[in-house]
């Protein structure tokens, strides 16, 4: 722990719950069923202490500090700067910020901390993992108490879905989530805890949703945010005390310690060394992505061509959100909010919910013989682009079969705020397939406008036609650059670029030995955008 503010003075030991929560799910995980121990050491610095106007003597940023200055301060004591003496710790790649200014809901315009994460994002090519935000308040539902208790699962999981949705003015996302930069993280409704609060109302049983409390999207621009859900607990709901009018029922986050929920670390008794508890939100899910971004940088560190420093924390965004899918909630959730819209504005809605979807800690930094992932980085000017070919597996042509085509790219931007195009860097893949397009020619998931908003453009492409092509075609991805909001002059932009092909595993296909064995490196080409 670097706490160079000495806040352990007047912090005791069991007021430390929130940086031990995240630091027990940054380290192990779920202690419902944790995962092996972080191979590397997590370094904690105190920016809240314990506030005695609250009965609780709640954690906060102190009020005699300005938050931006000392979250400034913080981080630059760490990586240095002109005003430190030397860096603390010149290796850290990713940083965990797991919390949210409930004052500062996004409203259109970036907020100053959001601002200062995108700019030390760019800075010193860090990657941090933002928690969305929490709204543990009410919500009205549209049928009574006792007639949604006699719903089916299914239906239940519209009845909640629409009551969200209808408050989404309310339910924003809380700065920095907003950040363009960062990764943003919000909460699954799961987790590993067996029982349940014995006076919670049941519903999400059997489905992986996201958890009510969640902060919704778009974020600057409409872009997707939050980027990714992950588990963050179960949280559970009684029925309020509070009546309406019209007899419908209204519910209630259920504080407390029981379960369900992540179950995480707590500061026992003086001499207790395993006292735990049950917690919810998106804090523990950006705790989560944050344990998967730790054991991506350690494959990235250790494979045999290991990435340069400089582009390891944008490679490691790009591999987070590459694992990410929608999942079977989807479907439920589009016709759910836009059940009479288009096809582009249910994706649009969805996104607002599950952002690019859920991380899978497996995808993010495995393969298997039916599935092999290509990962390529580099840099861009404006105006400049880069052409990568990917060897198209023989096994595949002419064969009607379902396959998938994942392709991510990431880039940290630097930005402009005096402009409201804000991100000065723009860079954008394009797919040229053989054969007329037509080995992957089926887009999923968000909507191919949305998905050039921010620092991210996460695709899925499906086939399934029979498509003939010869040994030696390929898949070719130009990766382009363009100037979005000015000020790119004498600026090269790193990013990193992520392709996965893949067949479901019981059709047994060779998808990765096939790859393999015709790899070559990427064939860059400097053109015009």
């Amino acid at each position: 722990m670097h706490d160079p503010d000495d806040f352990d003075a007047a912090y005791g030991a069991r007021q430390r719950r929130h940086g031990t929560a995240m630091a027990s799910v940054i380290i192990h995980g779920d202690l419902g069923n944790p995962g092996p121990a972080l191979s590397s050491p997590l370094l904690v610095r105190p920016i809240m202490k314990p506030d005695e106007a609250t009965l609780d003597r709640a954690e906060r940023v102190p009020d005699d500090v300005l938050a931006i200055d000392l979250v400034h301060r913080a981080v630059r004591e760490l990586v240095g700067g002109p005003e430190t003496n030397g860096a603390l710790a010149p290796t850290v790649r990713l940083i965990n910020f797991s919390i949210g200014d409930s004052s500062r809901p996004f409203d259109h315009m970036m907020t100053p901390m959001a601002r200062l994460i995108d700019w030390l994002s760019w800075e010193h090519s860090i990657l941090f993992v933002v928690s969305a935000g929490n709204h543990n308040g009410e919500f009205s539902l549209d049928i009574p108490s006792k007639d949604f208790e006699q719903l089916s699962e299914e239906v239940k999981a519209t009845v909640i879905l629409t009551a969200l949705w209808k408050e989404a003015r309310l339910r924003r996302l809380l700065s920095p989530a907003e950040s363009i930069n960062a990764i943003t993280a919000a909460s699954t409704h799961e987790d590993e805890a067996r029982d349940s609060h014995p006076t919670a109302v049941s519903f999400f049983e059997g489905y992986v949703f996201p958890s009510p409390p969640n902060a919704l999207g778009l974020g600057y621009g409409r872009a997707v945010k939050p980027d990714v859900l992950a588990p963050g607990g179960r949280q559970p709901y009684g029925w309020s005390l509070s009546s309406q009018p019209n007899g419908n029922g209204r519910l209630r986050a259920l504080p407390g310690s029981y379960p369900p929920g992540t179950l995480v670390a707590e500061p026992g008794e003086p001499g207790q060394l395993g006292a735990t508890v049950h917690s919810r939100g998106t804090s523990n899910a950006a705790a989560r992505v944050s344990r998967l971004g730790e054991r991506i940088l350690g494959v990235l560190q250790r494979s045999a061509a290991p990435v340069e420093d400089d582009y390891q924390a944008v490679v490691t965004k790009c591999l987070i959100a590459h694992s990410a899918q929608w999942g079977t909630s989807a479907t439920l959730i589009g016709d759910t909010v836009s059940p009479n819209g288009p096809h582009g504005q249910k994706r649009l809605e969805t996104a607002r919910f599950l952002g690019f979807g859920r991380v899978s800690e497996d995808r993010a930094a495995m393969a298997s013989d039916q599935r092999v992932t290509l990962v390529g980085w580099g840099n861009l000017a404006k105006d400049e682009a880069e052409l990568y070919e990917i060897p198209l597996p023989p096994s595949l042509s002419g064969k009607r079969l379902a396959r998938r085509l994942t392709i991510t790219l990431a880039w940290f931007t630097p930005i402009n705020p005096d402009s409201r195009r804000y991100r000065k860097a723009a860079l954008w893949f394009e797919k040229v397939e053989p054969s007329g397009g037509t080995v992957f020619s089926q887009r999923r998931e968000v909507d191919r406008h949305m998905v050039r908003r921010g620092t991210l453009q996460h695709e899925i492409f499906d086939g399934e036609a029979a498509s003939v092509f010869v040994d030696g075609d390929t898949l070719r991805l130009r990766v382009n650059c363009k100037e979005d909001a000015g000020g790119l002059e004498d600026v090269r932009v790193r990013y990193g670029l992520a392709i996965s092909l893949e067949v479901a595993e019981q059709l047994r296909l060779p998808i990765y030995d096939e790859v393999v064995a015709r790899i070559r490196p990427a064939v860059r080409v400097s053109a015009p955008a």
